[in-house]
């Protein structure tokens, strides 16, 4: 079994490296702008963050609700262990789909790994490091890698961070946040036009952020519409919306709202 859990870690290494060289070769016949493009500190001012002079903004250490706790590394979930250096170091990067947005410290992907590795019988001490950050592109995960590598040696590096990158719709849904969170009403306008609401219509979660733009700008009514249509399209994570989500507690108590917690977390005890 341990010959199976040496092919596991070497093939888990080999698809990052995999990932890691495409994004080379995308770099080296797409050149554009690699800079983060969340380096405004105005842009992340909320509990979970602090301005970073490399990265834009980066997790604070210490933070902690009932359903996430950063540790004082920065990164999401338990304290290192002591031992750490004794153990093989798996590193997990990317945005929120790492991080777990909207789950507990547990049931994100890397501790979900954690657990999974543990249970394989030969598999040497490891400790899976939940590095992601919500709302990083790949230019920010890549700065926050070459400070990384360095400090914590890993054996394995693994990434993703396709919702925030420029390629996907979602990109544009972010930087909308971006401008609402300043105020800028135009930019926003400007970024949602046929083809974005086209994605957004047939997606569960896109609603869902395109909503805290609104909110930002105190559009409700538009805010709500958003949230019953990524309801009805199954996006029915009832106890992150109704008691987490920091944008959503204005609409907190709103009977519309409300109805739409219960319309949520019936469907989602349904299935």
């Amino acid at each position: 079994m341990k010959r199976v859990a040496t092919i596991v870690i070497v093939n888990v290494g080999l698809f990052a490296l995999l990932w890691l060289g495409l994004e080379a070769v995308a770099r080296r016949f797409a050149p554009r702008d690699v800079r983060a493009v969340f380096n405004d500190p105005s842009l992340r001012t909320g509990p979970l963050v602090v301005p970073d002079s490399v990265r834009g903004f980066a997790l604070k250490p210490g933070y902690a609700l009932d359903w996430l706790h950063i540790n004082a590394a920065g990164f999401r979930g338990p304290e290192l262990p002591l031992d750490l250096r004794a153990r093989t170091v798996v590193l997990a990067m990317g945005e929120s789909s790492t991080f777990g947005w909207g789950v507990s410290d547990s049931e994100s992907c890397p501790a979900r790994l954690q657990r999974a590795l543990e249970r394989m019988p030969g598999t040497p001490p490891v400790w899976v490091i939940n590095a992601g950050v919500p709302s990083y592109t790949s230019p920010q995960v890549l700065l926050y890698l070459k400070q990384l590598l360095p400090r914590y040696r890993p054996a394995v590096v693994l990434t993703r961070e396709h919702f925030a990158n420029v390629a996907n719709p979602l990109f544009k849904l972010i930087l909308a946040q971006y401008h609402a969170h300043k105020g800028e009403r135009d930019e926003v306008e400007a970024l949602i036009d046929d083809d974005l609401m086209k994605t957004v219509n047939r997606d569960i979660q896109y609603p869902w952020h395109l909503s805290i733009a609104w909110l930002l700008l105190g559009e409700k009514e538009k805010a709500l519409s958003l949230l019953e249509d990524a309801v009805t399209g199954g996006f029915w994570n009832y106890r992150f919306l109704g008691e987490y989500d920091p944008y959503v507690a204005q609409l907190r108590g709103d009977p519309r709202f409300d109805a739409l917690m219960k319309k949520a977390k019936a469907e989602a005890e349904r299935v």
